[in-house]
């Protein structure tokens, strides 16, 4: 190899980790490091080792190289110039900058983005949690949201692509509950506003055992029904027949007493259990998820709706009984 080509080679790698922009893995820091690592075994093998001046010439190329293009990226960043140069640049606030050497600021868009607009560098900014068969914003949701738009007013290249989300596997039961128990409540006479969530159904309560009934027999016969029923209240309070529980057995001149309490439980979770859920229920889960995110952003003194837009459907990058996760996605306006 010519000379001026391996010392042109050593001069890049020893300059490029000081100007290492990306990061990834379990702290930011992580890649930084193993880039490093694996320029400096590449250094190494092309260092100079017969000539130790001429070795200590080109390391001394090499740092100003990085000191140079490091002052150049924070000019950018100082002036707010650097967002077209996004992601090989850092993004900094107007009036502040700190190149790429800065370990703890080379993460990834929203991280730097909430530590610069209030939201905190430990902000998950990117991830906005929904409950299972939910489209609805949890108050925490929306403040990483308002924390975005601030940054994206300041930073007007910027776009957010939101792309609709939905996990199958905690969805599905969460949409047949929902289904089931918004059923029941308008047969129990209750106004509900179309998509909230009505709540637990208490099967205790009259009203909803005669709603729980009507909705079963419906769906499942009233023959079916009748049977079911019948076999319970042979069972009787205890579980056991009729004529070996002293409790199955009303007083003289008393109504028999009704089915117990575990045979309206056992109807309603029957009737979620089997209540279908269609691939199309859940894209539009995922879509209204989408546009619950998008509405929030856009709203009154928000960001251009130009610039927030729905990305490809995927799935939930992370997904528990408790929250599905939709990611977020940051980009450049070409």
């Amino acid at each position: 190899m010519p000379e001026a080509v391996r010392g042109a080679l050593l001069v890049g790698l020893l300059a490029l980790p000081w100007l290492w922009p990306f990061t990834s893995g379990p702290v930011p820091a992580t890649q930084p490091y193993l880039v490093s690592v694996a320029l400096a075994a590449l250094a190494l093998v092309l260092w100079p080792t017969r000539a130790p001046g001429r070795a200590l010439r080109l390391a001394a190329w090499a740092w100003l190289a990085a000191a140079l293009v490091s002052s150049v990226i924070a000019l950018l960043q100082y002036f707010d110039l650097e967002t077209p140069f996004f992601p090989w640049m850092n993004i900094a606030e107007p009036g502040k900058a700190f190149g790429n050497l800065i370990g703890g600021i080379i993460t990834a868009p929203f991280r730097a983005l909430g530590a610069l607009f209030g939201a905190g560098s430990d902000s998950k900014l990117d991830s906005i949690d929904f409950e299972p068969g939910s489209a609805v914003l949890a108050p925490p949701e929306r403040e990483k949201l308002a924390a975005v738009a601030r940054a994206m007013k300041e930073r007007t290249t910027l776009k957010l692509l939101v792309p609709p989300t939905q996990a199958a596997e905690v969805d599905t039961p969460a949409l047949k509950s929902l289904a089931v128990r918004s059923d029941l409540v308008v047969r129990m006479g209750l106004e509900v506003t179309p998509g909230e969530d009505p709540g637990p159904v208490d099967a205790a309560n009259p009203r909803a055992q005669v709603a729980i009934e009507a909705l079963f027999s419906e769906r499942y016969a009233p023959e079916v029904l009748a049977l079911v029923k019948q076999r319970a209240l042979a069972a009787g309070p205890s579980g056991k027949p009729a004529g070996e529980s002293s409790a199955s057995t009303a007083p003289a001149g008393k109504p028999a007493a009704g089915p117990p309490l575990a045979f309206y439980e056992s109807l309603l979770e029957r009737m979620i259990k089997e209540q279908p859920v269609s691939d199309e229920a859940l894209a539009q889960l995922a879509t209204r998820r989408g546009e619950a995110i998008i509405a929030e952003m856009t709203s009154a003194d928000g960001v251009d709706a130009k610039r927030v837009l729905l990305g490809k459907a995927r799935p939930a990058s992370a997904a528990n009984a408790k929250a599905v996760t939709l990611q977020l996605e940051l980009e450049v306006v070409k």
